[in-house]
Formats: structure tokens, sequence, C-alpha cells
């Protein structure tokens, strides 16, 4: 099934800051920044085939436009767990900021971490020149979604049934989807 996909048009991101403590980490190729990467995203969403190291390479080291010394971070914890990751960069194909692969491992999340993560990428999509960031998402990441709605982004309806499955969505979370 087609990921639904949400975007942000605007030139300014409320600013969320980490939880004291916590800290941001560039990828720097250390072998150990690959195996926290897939633990913290077999925690949060579906890795599309059953080979993670490969589908770290072929969704980051290897996605056209992505730099992942620059574009892929993690946050850190204040005893030195790597707790979550996003990867963020401008998509060569349309100059479209792009948030992918947006994950907290599971014992982190309810602590701000995810808002301060997408507030950074975006501030940083937005300071390369984008203008409009877009993002894929499953129907299941109910948070996830509600989290990029108060960021001010918007469902995409084009394609065959997004308008009913977002009608599902805001049915559960109980909001009116804007017009």
């Amino acid at each position: 099934m087609e990921q639904l996909r949400m975007e942000f048009h605007g030139d300014e991101v409320k600013n969320y800051p980490l939880p004291e403590g916590f800290t941001i980490e560039y990828y720097s190729g250390k072998p150990e920044q690959e195996e926290d990467w897939i633990n913290i995203c077999q925690s949060g969403v579906e890795l599309l085939t059953d080979d993670p190291h490969r589908d770290f390479h072929d969704f980051i080291l290897f996605m056209d436009g992505v730099k992942a010394e620059t574009d892929l971070i993690f946050i850190v914890s204040p005893e030195g767990e790597r707790a979550a990751t996003i990867t963020f960069f401008i998509c060569p194909e349309d100059n479209k900021g792009l948030l992918h692969m947006v994950c907290c491992s599971e014992k982190f999340r309810g602590k701000g971490i995810g808002n301060a993560m997408t507030s950074y990428a975006m501030a940083n999509l937005l300071s390369r020149g984008a203008r409009t960031i877009k993002l894929k998402t499953d129907d299941f990441r109910i948070p996830a979604i509600c989290s990029y709605l108060r960021f001010g982004f918007q469902p995409v309806l084009e394609g065959e049934g997004m308008k009913e499955r977002w009608d599902k969505i805001f049915e559960v979370i109980g909001k009116e989807k804007k017009s």
C-alpha cells in the first residue's frame, strides 16, 4: 500500500528544544551508528526488507540526494544511548526538503524528542532554501501524524484512496480536516 504523504509550505518553524542533557550527533560512519539506526527504526517503523543493513544502505547511504554526514542525525541521551534518528535532505528531482526515516526508540517516547528532532531538521532544510518540506508516513503512526499536523504539515489527497484514508485518520484523531 502506498504511504501517506504530507507537505509543509512556509518559511518558519516552531523551535522545540531537546530535553535537558540530550544532544545531537551527526552520522560519521561508525559501525555502531548503523547498528543503532537499525535498532531505533525496528522499534518504530517497518523496514522494507528482511536485511536491515541493506535497508540502511539503500534508504540512507545510497539514496539519491542524501549526504549522510550532513543529513542523518541521532539524538543521544545523557547516558550516551542513541535514542532517535531522522534523515533530512533536499530532493534533487524537485528541490523540496524531505523528512525521512523519522523514528524514536520506544523507551524514549513521550519526552519531546520527536518534536525537537523534527523542528531541528525542518529549520535546517529551510536554511538550505527549501520552501516546501515533504514526508511520507503510515496510517498507523497516529502520534507522528498528530505531531506533523502541529508543525503545519497538510495531507496530500492526490492518489487513489488517499482522501478516504485521511478521512479515517481524522476520524480517529478527532480533528476536522482543513479544506
